[in-house]
């Protein structure tokens, strides 16, 4: 298992019809924030390890944590991701640690995915701007859907009811993107990257209010019923004005 040293940057961020909030102040706590989801299908649960201990034992398909909080006295944290059965090391990365910095750690794919032309199982952590979005909603747009086996997992663009351009556009498996949004109820569409049509995910009802901050997490794969049909999971992310 390779270690990967990731230092993490904010996703971009894309106002439409309006301007994202900033923070205001400064926090005399140097805290560095940070929160897992499990978006790993066919396995019974990920372990989440912290500097070599557990943090978050068992996390379960779909599964997400609040955040948790440490220093940032050691520049450095070890994350781990470990089948909670077999205890195989799924991924390894280190994340900088930077000052009142939240990162939310997504393990995605599908172990022993490429033998399949499936995008592999691993750990991405996305930092994500939880102060106030001042007039608009922001949305927080994860790509960890996955194709059927022996059929490889497209980019994809994101549209929303009342906009003909996507408000994501080309998002390769595995990543984020933050759009402001104003607030309202929208349909969410989601279709390979370039396609004028054929969506393949639909979200309705999505009520987006001002001041909040969401995920759309697309997530599921491609022919599966039940817990891993293939959907848009909307859900917050606590805002946190330091």
């Amino acid at each position: 298992m390779r270690l990967r040293l990731l230092v993490i940057v904010p996703v971009l961020v894309l106002g439409i019809f309006g301007c994202g909030g900033s923070g205001s102040g400064g926090s005399t706590n140097e805290q560095f924030f940070y929160r897992f989801t499990n978006i790993i299908p066919f396995i019974s649960g990920v372990d989440f390890l912290v500097d070599k201990q557990v943090q978050v034992p068992n996390l379960q398909y779909a599964g997400h944590t609040d955040y948790f909080e440490t220093d940032t006295e050691e520049p450095n944290m070890f994350i781990d991701a470990v089948d909670s059965v077999t205890q195989e090391i799924i991924d390894a990365i280190v994340i900088t640690k930077r000052r009142d910095a939240s990162v939310h750690i997504y393990a995605l794919g599908v172990r022993g995915g490429p033998q399949q032309q499936q995008p592999e199982a691993q750990i991405i952590p996305i930092e994500v701007i939880r102060t106030t979005p001042q007039g608009n909603a922001r949305l927080i747009v994860v790509h960890g859907y996955v194709r059927r086996a022996g059929t490889q997992t497209p980019n994809i663009d994101l549209l929303r009811s009342g906009q003909i351009q996507p408000i994501v556009e080309d998002m390769p498996f595995a990543n984020a993107e933050t759009v402001n949004v104003p607030p309202g109820t929208y349909t969410l569409t989601a279709r390979f990257a370039g396609l004028l049509s054929g969506e393949f995910l639909f979200r309705r009802n999505v009520e987006l209010l001002a001041g909040h901050v969401y995920v759309a997490l697309l997530r599921g794969v491609e022919g599966q019923a039940g817990a891993l049909e293939p959907i848009i999971d909307i859900f917050e992310e606590p805002v946190f004005d330091p």
